[in-house]
């Protein structure tokens, strides 16, 4: 089987900030588990204690903690057939995009929490139109538009913002040659 190559691929993590704000609720949850569970081993005798703070405790973290692993990075790649755009360590959340659906691949400048919501995978307004967007931090992205809708989440869009540190550079792995088109037959016409 043959392989693709990869014309383009960045690795995007979130801020520090991020990590600090995952980690000081985890923190607080344990201590404060702790600091209950202290006071019931001093509790008098014939006092009961909470039964299922163990068994919670012991699901919320490992809960918590894949969560984090499952959006702590986003990877994009462009081969010779498609982009792809994945969330997380694992291939769960992951968006492949073939090369052939790309009419246009533009560079734009955007505000995530304005424009969308906040950062993720997203659906939005970008210019007056729907939008589903990738990102992971910054400001500057790659705006496509295609010639099929594509799902992002429960609705159908063609057009897609993707983050990125090197815009200009993914916006020329992904745009289509110059003098085609998606939506042109071989002859040129629509």
């Amino acid at each position: 089987m043959k392989t693709e190559e990869v014309r383009y691929r960045e690795t995007q993590h979130f801020h520090g900030l991020f990590y600090l704000f995952f980690a000081i609720p985890l923190v607080l949850f344990v201590f404060t588990f702790c600091s209950i569970e202290l006071r019931l081993i001093a509790l008098p005798p014939g006092t009961e204690p909470i039964p299922y703070a163990w068994l919670l405790l012991a699901i919320l973290i490992p809960t918590y903690v894949t969560i984090f692993f499952m959006v702590n990075k986003m990877v994009i790649e462009v081969n010779d057939r498609s982009l792809v755009i994945q969330f997380g360590m694992t291939s769960l959340m992951r968006k492949e995009i073939p090369l052939s659906q790309v009419v246009s691949a533009e560079v734009v400048a955007y505000s995530p929490l304005w424009n969308f919501g906040g950062w993720g995978i997203r659906l939005g307004t970008f210019n007056g139109e729907s939008t589903g967007c990738y990102t992971m931090r910054g400001k500057e992205g790659v705006l496509l538009t295609l010639s099929e809708k594509t799902k992002v989440f429960v609705l159908k869009v063609s057009r897609i913002l993707i983050g990125s540190g090197r815009a200009a550079e993914l916006a020329e792995a992904v745009s289509p040659p110059l003098g085609t088109c998606a939506a042109h037959n071989e002859k040129g016409e629509v």
